[in-house]
């Protein structure tokens, strides 16, 4: 830009000094001409400035990690001026750890038409990554003068975990899993009781089959319970985080949804509660199908961490001071101070410690 109106005025002088020479009208018609143009080209490109429209699309809007996304930018330009440098200020972000990567992209923008450039990007963490156009800077075609205008044009992408996790055998007999020893056949609330055994029906879940009386009857058997499980286990998950270590966070967000994943395989429906920094409370939410848990993991998504490694098993235990269900707590695995049993899960970063049993 300096180099153009270096270049501008290096010309306008040379036009003056020759003018003090040479007089002739062709000579005054330049000076009228550079003397008018720059004036003509501020008003055109301000003009433009409010003709032009930007938008930003992906082919994608919920991959899994390290997935690449393609992000399209569009340039519309309802004016008559063309701009031949337009740059884009973009910012892609993961909104839990407001890790910014900035992009520079130059568009040349044509009268009446539509440009449309794309770029290439993934996702190393899961959450919310977040494509913002902040700013567009435009110059006109003199290159003299240089106009910004603030956007907030934004879109999004879900990166979703990947991880599977196998929970070791958890003895929840008292909680919702009745033994294959256990047939009681008067309906009671306790979802560990069984209410009756009858003929299986196309549709019924595996696990439900009495495999001993199936064998002995010849015939499929199934016990019906009470009721469905629902809230006999609860999935506890700190939402802390370190700012030089996402890597942490991230796990415990993994390890939460693999959880849930694996419990639901498993024909166990259950809560899921952490603190929402927010409401200044504990949310919690009742997970009886993957739908559900997808939900609560968006819901999760749009949390704001926290530094307090503990926050949200110091809120839970004042509220639950003698808990009567199975609570699996998700933490960084520097938490300490926290009693029960760890479950192995192979990972150094992240524990799921089971808090009580009663």
């Amino acid at each position: 830009m300096w180099g153009k109106r270096f270049s501008y005025f290096c010309f306008l002088a040379l036009i003056l000094f020759g003018l003090l020479f040479y007089h002739h009208y062709v000579m005054m018609v330049w000076v009228v001409i550079l003397a008018v143009l720059p004036a003509v080209s501020f008003i055109l490109t301000k003009l433009t400035v409010n003709k032009i429209h930007i938008g930003i699309m992906t082919d994608k809007s919920s991959v899994g990690k390290n997935v690449p996304v393609d992000i399209y930018f569009t340039v519309k330009n309802g004016f008559v001026a063309p701009i031949e440098n337009l740059k884009l200020n973009v910012k892609i972000f993961n909104a839990f750890y407001k890790n910014n990567e900035e992009y520079e992209l130059v568009i040349p923008s044509v009268p009446f038409s539509e440009r449309k450039v794309s770029m290439r990007v993934s996702g190393k963490y899961c959450g919310r990554m977040i494509i913002q156009i902040e700013k567009v800077i435009m110059e006109d075609f003199l290159g003299l003068f240089r106009f910004e205008k603030e956007l907030n044009v934004t879109d999004e992408v879900t990166i979703m975990p990947e991880r599977n996790i196998e929970l070791p055998q958890i003895n929840l007999s008292d909680s919702g899993v009745a033994n294959d020893d256990e047939v009681q056949y008067v309906k009671g609330d306790d979802v560990s009781q069984i209410s009756q055994i009858r003929d299986y029906i196309p549709g019924d879940k595996l696990q439900n089959i009495h495999w001993k009386l199936s064998a002995k009857n010849e015939e499929l058997q199934v016990k019906e319970f009470s009721k469905p499980y629902s809230d006999e286990v609860t999935l506890l998950v700190e939402l802390s985080i370190q700012t030089d270590k996402p890597e942490i966070t991230d796990s415990i967000i993994e390890a939460y949804y693999a959880s849930g994943k694996y419990l639901l395989k498993n024909g166990r429906r259950f809560r899921t509660s952490w603190f929402n920094t927010k409401t200044k409370e504990l949310f919690e939410t009742k997970i009886e199908t993957d739908e559900e848990l997808d939900i609560s993991l968006n819901e999760l998504y749009y949390m704001i961490p926290y530094e307090n490694p503990a926050l949200t098993y110091s809120s839970y235990m004042a509220v639950h001071s003698e808990p009567t269900t199975t609570v699996m707590y998700i933490s960084d695995a520097g938490v300490s101070g926290i009693s029960g049993e760890r479950f192995d899960i192979s990972d150094d970063k992240v524990v799921i410690t089971c808090l009580s049993v009663q």
